[in-house]
């Protein structure tokens, strides 16, 4: 679902940058392009600088400290394997990855969730997922 908003909204940005250009991209040309900045490949140092600073700004907003509750709440038996966070796409979106696992059962299951600023207040936006289904 979440993958579903993300390309949905990638769609979007695309086409809002391609109305900026002279010539209209196709479709295919778009999703091409979309598909290509796919990569897996290490961030640069800047980047890397960038993201360093986004999670100390993140950290410093108590949003760190808040999601891990919240999922240790909803989730009071997981062992948490790994977390990533970063704004998405502003910085009134914070989006947290949760990597877990349950006593009764040893697969890595993930668990999307964020923050929303409405009002100057950080609001929580939850996806149910299954903890059972294979994330890979």
């Amino acid at each position: 679902m979440l993958y579903r908003l993300l390309f949905s909204t990638l769609l979007f940005v695309s086409v809002a940058f391609c109305a900026d250009e002279k010539k209209e991209k196709s479709l295919e040309e778009r999703v091409r392009d979309l598909e290509g900045s796919n990569t897996t490949s290490e961030p640069t140092p800047e980047q890397k600088k960038v993201m360093e600073q986004n999670l100390a700004e993140i950290r410093s907003l108590g949003l760190v400290d808040r999601a891990l509750k919240e999922f240790s709440m909803r989730f009071p038996k997981a062992t948490i394997k790994e977390w990533k966070a970063g704004y998405f796409g502003t910085k009134e979106v914070v989006a947290f990855s949760v990597f877990y696992t349950l006593p009764q059962n040893t697969v890595i299951a993930q668990q999307e969730f964020g923050f929303r600023k409405e009002n100057n207040e950080w609001k929580l936006w939850w996806i149910d997922q299954d903890p059972n289904e294979k994330k890979g």
